[in-house]
Order: C-alpha cells, then structure tokens, then sequence
C-alpha cells in the first residue's frame, strides 16, 4: 500500500512516524539494540516490536495492520520523552 493511497488519518498517522523515526535516530543512531534477544532493529521494526512483542512480524501480518495506530504513537511518544522499553539497548548519541 503506498503513501498515496492511505487515507487521511492514516497518512496523519505514517508521517509522525516518518518524523519520529528521524527524530530518534539523530538522538540514538539508526539501528535499535534489542537487550533482550540480542536482535537488532530499525526505528519502524522497534517500535513494532515494542506494541505487539517479540513476535510482532506475525501478529501484524495476522491482523492485517498496515499502518500505525494511535496507541502506537502514544507509545512513540512517551519512548521520546524518555520511557524507554526494558529491553531497550542504545545510549543516546554524544557528538
């Protein structure tokens, strides 16, 4: 499904994520250390995994969800402003 053609909540919705993902990025890097299982991740896959768990791949797959919900982003947000997930690995970045 591309960009195009989401509808306007959803393209809302895909594009905060676009910023969040830069944003977390610079303060971060690019890649997501998972403590956890010793995977590593990319901003979009972290946060999935951080909303639907470990085995996030299926269960989005399962349900069909193509596009972050609210209650994703509500936990994109709270993970900005510091909580970050237990099994969470990166330090922030020092220039």
């Amino acid at each position: 499904m591309g960009i195009d053609n989401l509808s306007p909540d959803e393209r809302e919705r895909v594009e905060w994520v676009l910023c969040w993902i830069s944003r977390m990025t610079k303060k971060y890097g690019g890649t997501v250390i998972d403590k956890e299982t010793g995977k590593t991740w990319d901003w979009g896959q972290a946060l999935c995994r951080e909303c639907y768990g470990i085995d996030w791949n299926n269960i989005i797959a399962e349900q069909g969800i193509e596009t972050p919900t609210w209650e994703d982003i509500a936990r994109a947000k709270r993970w900005e402003e510091g909580e970050v997930p237990k099994w969470f690995g990166n330090k922030p970045k020092t220039n």
